[in-house]
């Protein structure tokens, strides 16, 4: 989107494609091709949701909209460009980073961002959800680049905090 050139915070706010944005989900598309999916799953984000018709190649009243799989919600800060976000919160952040792991993993930014740990929970639960409703079977699901970064970490792919915004790129698998 225009947003992510421009690094503003999008959260839950509905931004439109660019041509780029258009592009990748169709390079993707391509890739995926030869791949059978048994159903498919998306973020209600209009963004996510496009994104996954694109690259599932159907009609959009076969993808089951899932809103467990929505981006962080930023609350206030969305619309925010994400240099003036980190410097209102600067104080919040050092606070965050001076707490133990697992207390990090429960923080609210500036009290009303949502937190890593409802993230993670949210995707992990819709997750075990879809899996056991379709048990051997190949399943797309499209969400967003936080609720994969703390999946990877909650899974152990990575360490927490190693995987911060933006290290997962848009149309990524």
């Amino acid at each position: 989107t225009e947003w992510n050139r421009e690094k503003i915070i999008i959260g839950h706010t509905d931004v439109p494609f660019t041509e780029a944005g258009l592009r990748q989900a169709n390079e993707l598309a391509a890739l995926l091709k030869p791949i059978r999916f048994s159903a498919v799953y998306a973020s209600d984000s209009p963004r996510a949701f496009h994104t996954t018709e694109i690259v599932a190649g159907i009609k959009s009243s076969s993808i089951k909209k899932m809103v467990e799989l929505r981006e962080r919600d930023f609350s206030l800060f969305e619309g925010m460009p994400a240099t003036l976000f980190m410097e209102q919160n600067k104080e919040s952040f050092l606070a965050k980073n001076a707490l133990p792991e697992q207390e990090q993993w429960h923080f609210k930014t500036a009290g009303c961002v949502e937190s890593d740990d409802s993230i993670v929970t949210r995707t992990i639960s819709i997750l075990r959800h879809i899996s056991r409703s379709h048990l051997r079977e190949t399943v797309l699901v499209g969400t967003h680049g936080g609720p994969i970064r703390f999946l990877l970490v909650k899974l152990g792919f990575a360490r927490y905090g190693s995987l911060p915004g933006g290290s997962f790129k848009n149309c990524g698998y």
